[in-house]
């Protein structure tokens, strides 16, 4: 199987699954001197931030609360994440502000809620 870093970046970007999942294979590739350590930490920076940006900008352009309301009535997907987690995080994070950045990056479960909060 043959991959590169276009390979990662178009998978941390078009795939649904989460980017997270794609870097261990990332770095296997790299432990075997196929890809170069630095070209997949860069990479995988690029490739987190425009997966995460489209996220950020509806979340900017519309606010969380209204964010979150518009589109759990209109989208199925939306509607497994509970007002509540949401509500939480948002909380969160404005309780904590830089710190909870750290933190929320690296919990894959709250990298999206963090991004419209």
């Amino acid at each position: 199987m043959q991959i590169s870093y276009l390979g990662i970046l178009v998978l941390m970007i078009a795939s649904p699954i989460p980017p997270e999942v794609f870097m261990p294979l990332a770095g296997i590739m790299v432990a075997r001197s196929k890809l170069n350590f630095i070209g997949v930490v860069s990479i995988g920076v690029v490739g987190f931030l425009l997966s995460t940006m489209p996220w950020y900008l509806v979340g900017r352009s519309l606010g969380g609360q209204q964010f979150l309301h518009r589109f759990q009535k209109q989208n199925r997907w939306f509607k497994k994440i509970p007002a509540a987690r949401f509500i939480k995080v948002s909380y969160w994070f404005k309780g904590h502000g830089k710190h909870t950045l750290l933190f929320a990056i690296l919990i894959a479960l709250y990298q999206r809620s963090l991004c419209v909060s």
